[in-house]
């Protein structure tokens, strides 16, 4: 028996314990932060580190669990291109690719 002055509380939900967390590369699951996992090798893409991701998805899983700002340049293999980054007071990140 539960005395008068106490509440019985349910545990939080799942999505309860995900709410206002941010997993920039990966997604909120149970309060964590996880990264993709179980990626195919469908289509190269370029990262803005100029590195040829065998996918999207291995960029991306490359980003989270390195913890570093890698994004999607282009589809296929990276070319011979100087990424130029300009970072304004927005913290917005615009990139411009030049031929070398």
């Amino acid at each position: 028996m539960v005395p008068s002055s106490l509440t019985i509380l349910s545990p939080p939900s799942t999505d309860d314990l995900c709410q206002g967390m941010a997993c920039p590369h990966g997604e909120c699951q149970r309060g964590q932060c996880v990264c993709p996992s179980g990626c195919r090798s469908d289509r190269p893409v370029c990262g803005s580190d100029g590195v040829t991701y065998a996918s999207r998805c291995h960029l991306l899983r490359h980003a989270c669990t390195s913890a570093v700002n890698v994004t999607f340049v282009h589809p296929g293999a990276c070319r011979k291109y100087l990424l130029c980054r300009i970072h304004f007071l927005n913290n917005y990140t615009y990139k411009r690719q030049i031929v070398i």
